[in-house]
């Protein structure tokens, strides 16, 4: 079973990172923040009901989509978590899944917390 604890060492939000990915337009940082906070809380209602029926497909596919958010973001922590999840999911154990899931939980509440804050929120700007 593989562990969150390494996750502490990255940064809940690494925004230096996202701008950069997306050449540091901040009107193209301030649509994909929009689309991640109005998006992304679905998502992780979704994945805990797939955890609680035990879908493993859905779990696969939910934490991979959640993954990829998470990294477009830049929200480094919440990718590690997912990833934690998504592999648990295609290795079929449900339990290493539904043990992660607090962590992820954790995970998307901080940087939700920190992105609706932030100067690129649309609703800050």
């Amino acid at each position: 079973m593989e562990s969150t604890e390494g996750q502490s060492s990255l940064p809940v939000w690494d925004r230096e990172g996202m701008l950069e990915r997306i050449g540091g337009d901040t009107d193209i940082a301030m649509a994909v923040i929009e689309g991640f906070l109005v998006t992304i809380p679905d998502q992780v209602t979704v994945l805990k009901d797939f955890l609680e029926e035990g879908n493993l497909n859905g779990i696969t596919h939910t934490a991979h989509s959640l993954k990829g958010v998470a990294a477009t973001v830049g929200g480094e922590r919440l990718r590690q978590v997912a990833l934690l999840i998504e592999r648990a999911g295609k290795d079929g154990d449900t339990e290493t899944a539904q043990n992660a899931f607090a962590a992820l939980k954790q995970e998307f509440d901080t940087l939700f917390d920190v992105i609706n804050q932030s100067d690129l929120n649309p609703e800050n700007g």
